[in-house]
């Protein structure tokens, strides 16, 4: 055997050593940053914002990380509801004022309208690219990232995975295979920058998101206790060991004269509603939801149709966003397989 064939066996075994790379994208984030910040109306009038700002955020994230595969996960028809029944709250304070800060939009009905519509629109470009798009129904889109990052994390075939979002929420599920890229920052994050930015290991970044609580989700925290009182009182959460609930109401146990560990326990009811609403890692699915994100992760990466692609942009009048679609979507995703 040659030198150089020994060269390319080496080669090809280095390859198939890398094994595959997943990106997963929050969709609505992806898209309501888009809908709020790009203020684009096509020449009759239509505003568009959302859908093309997220094709190009999205052509841009496949372009930087190179993946194999990308799945997309949409909130399903009556995403909210589980979680509303836990908690009536529960996003009570969502959907009260306009998204955008500019007057195109008259009335904030006239704004829901234009989301909803560019969001069926999106979904037929989307079936152009080689993407997969995942909705279940009574599922949120964190669900859905939720289950396929656990899928992930025990495949040997896949040595990295990305998920796109600004959300903290997903810190939770960062690990030695799972990062998180931030579209607001342009940057990705790791185990090591959550211990550092938050002072907690992504194992037990849920404790601390519990107790503090999340306002954009209406989620009530313990009041007077907030995230310097936290990491002093826990240290533990700096630690790669699990440091669940019962961890946290035994500590309480074991400090009955504490003012801050009182007010914890006291909390408890509100506590352990919120750590049902903020898990993503120990989700219960039913065997219908789970077949159905089963049936997607498996799937083959559909072809991309280009030719349908740019009928699109022709007919929603958006050729300045894309003028060579062609170029774009091969430019984009030459990496997936």
């Amino acid at each position: 055997m040659s030198k150089y064939q020994n060269f390319f066996n080496n080669l090809k075994e280095e390859t198939n050593k890398e094994g595959e790379k997943i990106l997963l994208i929050d969709a609505m984030n992806m898209f309501i940053r888009n809908f709020t910040i790009k203020n684009q109306v096509t020449p009759n009038g239509h505003h568009v914002g959302g859908m093309v700002g997220f094709l190009i955020s999205l052509g841009y994230v496949s372009k930087l990380f190179r993946p194999d595969k990308i799945y997309i996960a949409f909130e399903g028809e009556g995403s909210s509801l589980k979680r509303k029944f836990i908690y009536p709250k529960y996003k009570a304070n969502r959907n009260l004022k306009s998204l955008t800060k500019w007057q195109y939009f008259e009335t904030k009905k006239e704004e829901d309208e234009s989301l909803a519509d560019q969001l069926d629109r999106l979904m037929s470009y989307l079936h152009c690219l080689p993407v997969v798009p995942i909705m279940v129904d009574g599922l949120e889109g964190d669900d859905v990232i939720g289950y396929i990052s656990k899928q992930i994390e025990k495949d040997d075939n896949i040595v990295k995975s990305t998920i796109i979002s600004a959300d903290q929420d997903f810190l939770q599920l960062i690990s030695n295979k799972t990062q998180i890229y931030s579209p607001r920052k342009r940057q990705t994050v790791g185990i090591s920058d959550v211990i550092k930015g938050y002072g907690t290991h992504p194992n037990n970044f849920i404790i601390k998101k519990v107790i503090e609580g999340d306002s954009s989700d209406n989620v009530p925290g313990v009041r007077g206790i907030g995230p310097k009182k936290i990491l002093k009182h826990l240290p533990e959460l700096l630690n790669e060991d699990l440091f669940n609930m019962k961890s946290l109401y035994d500590k309480c146990d074991d400090h009955p004269l504490s003012p801050v560990f009182t007010s914890i326990k006291r909390f408890k009811h509100q506590l352990d509603i919120n750590h049902k609403l903020m898990t993503l890692r120990d989700l219960e699915f039913s065997e219908f939801d789970n077949d159905i994100m089963d049936k997607a992760i498996n799937s083959a990466s559909p072809k991309p149709s280009p030719i349908d692609f740019m009928s699109l942009v022709n007919s929603d009048l958006i050729n300045n966003s894309f003028k060579n679609p062609t170029s774009w979507i091969n430019n984009c995703f030459n990496s997936i397989k």
